[in-house]
């Protein structure tokens, strides 16, 4: 399979306020940040590089599309990935910007934070039952907020 970063930076775009959210919730010592992402391992790899991301996320406890087409278990999976890696149990939060990220959040009683971002609009996000909803990342400090609430 042959997957080029530079393709990804070039066609794709970092949301405002991502790499910001990212670096503060790196910095604590009680988050571990994944993926969790219908592509196969390689080309979430290749997405996150393409904009310097990679050490951001434990890829290692990631749910890939290589695991299941379910998105809730993805979700699953990473958290048993997660749980198993760490010796601790979480306390899952899943921020998505569709209604189906929202359902896999729900599915496993996770803190569902929809961003609208993408096609799913704000209201949309809501009625699907997510726990907050934000029109982006670009308010860092709120976002974290609502994410370690």
């Amino acid at each position: 399979m042959h997957v080029s970063r530079h393709e990804f930076a070039e066609q794709g775009a970092l949301m405002p306020g991502v790499r910001a959210v990212l670096d503060e919730l790196g910095s604590r010592p009680d988050v571990v940040q994944t993926l969790v992402t219908g592509n196969v391992p390689q080309v979430a790899a290749a997405k996150i590089a393409a904009f310097a991301l990679t050490g951001a996320f434990d890829a290692e406890i990631g749910g890939y599309g290589t695991d299941d087409s379910v998105r809730a278990t993805l979700v699953r999976r990473c958290l048993e990935r997660a749980e198993a890696k760490y010796g601790e149990r979480f306390r899952p939060v899943v921020i998505g910007d569709t209604a189906n990220d929202v359902s896999a959040a729900l599915a496993n009683d996770a803190l569902a934070v929809g961003v609208a971002t993408g096609s799913t609009s704000m209201a949309e996000l809501v009625l699907a039952g997510a726990h907050a909803v934000l029109p982006d990342l670009s308010d860092v400090d709120a976002a974290v907020a609502v994410i370690t609430a």
